[in-house]
C-alpha cells in the first residue's frame, strides 16, 4: 500500500501521555524488516525509561514525584504562584517546603544560607541553623528557648563565651528546692534526684538531694575517697578523705537555730546560737 501523504498537522488540545502513542524503529527487531520493526510508545514510556534529558524550559503544573534522587544544577526555582519561593519570609529564600496549609515551612534562604522552620503565620521561628557559623537555635512560643554555638549549650540564654561555659542554664526568680532549673535523676514518684539553682534575691545557689515525691535525702560528698575543701585546692600531704577549711572571716553575729564552724588563724572554732565561741583545737 502506498504511504499517505500529510497534508496537515492538526494541533493536540488533550493529551493523554499514557494513552497516546509516538511511532518508533525497535532497531533489535529484525523479524518484520532489516532495518528494524515500527512500534508504538506512550510519553510515560520515554520519560521512565531512565535516560537523561536536557530541557530550555520545563513546567509540572502536578504534583512531582521523584523515586530517588533530585539532581539540581544552579537554583530551583518556580512561578509566582507556587508554594516554592514564596511565603512570608525573606525575598532571597532558595528553597521551601510547604505544609498543606501554607503555614508551617522548611526553608532555605540564599543571603545567610541558613536552614529555618518557621510558622509564618505568627512569623514564629521554631529553629534555625545559621549557616556560615553552624549556630543552631530552638524557639518555643516566639522565644529564643535554646541555642547550641562553638562555646557551647545555653538554655534560655546563649552560651557565655567570655567565660568559656560549656553549659549555661538561666533562671530567673528565687526557687529554693526541687523544682530548680537543673535536675539529674528520676522525676517520677519515689525518683532519687539532685537538683541545683540559685536564689538572687539572697545571692546563694544551692544544690540538694530529693526522693521525688517523698522527702529529702543525705548529699554524699565523695563517697568513694579523695578530699573536700572549702576555700582550699591543696591539702596536706598523704591527705585522704580530709574536710579543709581555710581560714575565715569571724561571724560577728549569731542566727538563732544553727552553730558555725570556722577556722581562724588555722584554730577551729565553733559559735553557737547564744555568741559563745568554743576554740576546739587550737593551730
Amino acid at each position: 500500500m502506498a504511504d499517505t501523504k500529510i497534508t496537515a498537522l492538526a494541533a493536540i488540545t488533550t493529551v493523554d501521555p499514557a494513552a497516546d502513542v509516538l511511532p518508533i524503529v525497535d532497531i533489535s527487531d529484525t523479524s518484520m524488516a532489516a532495518s528494524g520493526t515500527t512500534k508504538k510508545i506512550t510519553s510515560n514510556q520515554i520519560l521512565g525509561a531512565g535516560g537523561t534529558a536536557t530541557l530550555a524550559s520545563a513546567t509540572i503544573t502536578g504534583a512531582a514525584t521523584v523515586g530517588t534522587t533530585l539532581g539540581v544544577t544552579g537554583n530551583l526555582s518556580a512561578a509566582a504562584n507556587s508554594i516554592l519561593g514564596t511565603g512570608s519570609k525573606s525575598s532571597d529564600t532558595l528553597l521551601d517546603f510547604s505544609a498543606d496549609t501554607g503555614t508551617q515551612r522548611i526553608y532555605l534562604d540564599r543571603g545567610g544560607r541558613n536552614l529555618i522552620f518557621k510558622d509564618v503565620t505568627t512569623n514564629i521561628e521554631n529553629y534555625r541553623i545559621t549557616g556560615v557559623t553552624g549556630v543552631q537555635t530552638w524557639g518555643v512560643g516566639g522565644s529564643t528557648a535554646m541555642t547550641l554555638d562553638s562555646t557551647g549549650l545555653g538554655i534560655g540564654i546563649a552560651p557565655e563565651s567570655a567565660k568559656s561555659t560549656r553549659l549555661s542554664v538561666y533562671q530567673t526568680g528565687d526557687l529554693t528546692d526541687e523544682t530548680a532549673p537543673f535536675s539529674i535523676g528520676n522525676t517520677a514518684a519515689s525518683g532519687m534526684r539532685l537538683y541545683a539553682g540559685v536564689n538572687n534575691t539572697n545571692e546563694y545557689v544551692y544544690i540538694g538531694s530529693v526522693k521525688s515525691g517523698t522527702g529529702y535525702r543525705s548529699l554524699i560528698l565523695q563517697p568513694n575517697g579523695g578530699n573536700v575543701g572549702v576555700g582550699v585546692t591543696t591539702f596536706g600531704t598523704s591527705a585522704a578523705k580530709v574536710l579543709g577549711l581555710a581560714n575565715a572571716t569571724a561571724p560577728s553575729t549569731s542566727p538563732a537555730g544553727m552553730g558555725q564552724l570556722y577556722v581562724e588563724s588555722g584554730a577551729l572554732k565553733f559559735r553557737g546560737s547564744s555568741g559563745t565561741i568554743t576554740t576546739i583545737a587550737a593551730a
